[in-house]
């Protein structure tokens, strides 16, 4: 009947939204086990110039 159909739709969209949680969770989770892209280099000041002028023009 109407409410079992209603709460079949309720279960759907929770599922769906489930997986879609946990998806991002996977994919975050995945993503930090890598390490970063500066990792085990020294620093590059020239960057920092960069980063002082892109303030600069925003």
């Amino acid at each position: 009947s109407k409410g079992l159909l209603f709460l079949t739709r309720v279960m759907q969209t929770w599922s769906l939204v489930s997986i879609c949680v946990l998806l991002g969770v996977v994919v975050r989770w995945g993503v930090s086990l890598n390490s970063y892209s500066g990792a085990k280099n020294p620093p590059m000041f020239g960057d920092y110039e960069a980063q002082r002028h892109w303030q600069e023009v925003t």
